[in-house]
């Protein structure tokens, strides 16, 4: 088996590892470049000694610099991208969803130049590296949105991609919580849980903003919202369930949700809560489904969509898209109630069939 070589008697080359087989010597350029899995890579030189073997090592040391010099690695990339000025112009959700994925594109790829990051390798994380879609899906929207900068800022090829050609992953809806799950998370006796579903269900919002709400955004009746993801801002009339929900709690916080110590409540610390809540009862849920209970609830009691976009906040195909299945749904219960009212619909004195 090849040893390297003790170096005994042999001159000390930058980058050359020397190996001995078989009473031979070989010489290998390290050229800095790794593997996918964070092994060096290896080139041959030819026999040293010989003149064609300082003409490749001194060709094979230059192209090694010049790549240190303009060709940073993936690591590299995303330190200056994350000082950078479309890094911080980032919503805060949206930043820290960037922030947790571009710690693990560092741990997955940030070993490997920028430029031999191939789509395999982005493949190669999403198929057997990370679990559930949704991160998936992140973990290759991210990597798009950091070579797009890169591109912009030359440091990455033109019309560099890794991401491209490899499909998004199925994700699926957020389930609307069961009637009878909302109803008791209505009326429990936890006030945290209590006034948080009653928050998320009677004004349609997200997490993220239901989290942020103020009691000095209460007026006349009303409360103020400004959305983090769209930056629209609502004035949403309060529901009389949720009007007498509020009046049963003190304003001990600045925020209408808090802690058990008084302090704001986190989106991670209200998802945790909720989630428990429901998973005591049988049920596997996401905060979420609420602002689906609720634009579900405003179609079916007839609001139109205009309607239901002053409440939610969401943009029109979405409410369509939304509208469009309870008006399915309806049409499917007109017709099902039509076929019953007019009998089974067979011909009398039909011929029975022939055995």
């Amino acid at each position: 088996m090849p040893k390297q070589s003790s170096g005994v008697g042999q001159p000390k080359l930058k980058y050359v590892k020397f190996v001995r087989s078989k009473g031979h010597l070989y010489a290998y350029f390290n050229t800095g470049e790794k593997t996918f899995e964070g092994k060096p890579v290896y080139h041959p030189l030819p026999k040293f000694g010989t003149p064609s073997f300082y003409a490749t090592y001194g060709t094979m040391c230059g192209h090694r610099e010049r790549r240190r010099a303009i060709a940073p690695t993936v690591a590299m990339l995303i330190q200056k991208y994350q000082k950078s000025e479309a890094y911080r112009n980032l919503k805060p959700n949206s930043r820290a969803s960037y922030e947790l994925t571009l710690r693990k594109i560092d741990h997955h790829l940030g070993k490997l130049r920028v430029e031999k990051v191939e789509r395999a390798h982005i493949r190669e994380v999403v198929n057997n590296r990370l679990t559930g879609n949704g991160t998936r899906n992140l973990f290759i929207n991210v990597v798009s949105a950091l070579y797009k900068w890169a591109r912009e800022n030359d440091l990455a090829p033109e019309n560099k991609n890794p991401t491209s050609g490899v499909r998004p992953f199925k994700t699926g809806e957020h389930e609307p919580w069961a009637d009878e799950l909302l109803e008791k998370a209505l009326a429990c006796d936890d006030h945290r849980v209590r006034i948080a579903v009653h928050l998320l269900y009677y004004t349609g919002q997200r997490i993220g903003d239901v989290v942020r709400m103020q009691w000095s955004h209460l007026e006349d009746g009303s409360i103020w919202v400004k959305q983090q993801k769209t930056e629209k801002t609502l004035l949403i009339p309060l529901h009389s369930g949720l009007k007498a929900e509020l009046e049963k709690h003190d304003r001990t916080g600045k925020t209408i949700l808090t802690t058990v110590h008084g302090k704001p409540m986190s989106v991670s610390t209200l998802r945790n809560s909720l989630q428990s809540y429901a998973a005591d009862l049988g049920h596997k849920v996401v905060p979420h489904g609420l602002r689906k209970n609720a634009v579900n609830t405003l179609l079916t009691m007839g609001c139109n969509v205009d309607e239901v976009m002053a409440i939610t906040g969401q943009s029109r195909q979405m409410v369509d898209h939304y509208a469009k299945a309870i008006n399915k749904n309806r049409l499917g219960q007109s017709a099902i109630l039509k076929w019953e009212q007019n009998g089974t619909g067979q011909t009398e004195g039909k011929d029975d069939e022939k055995e």
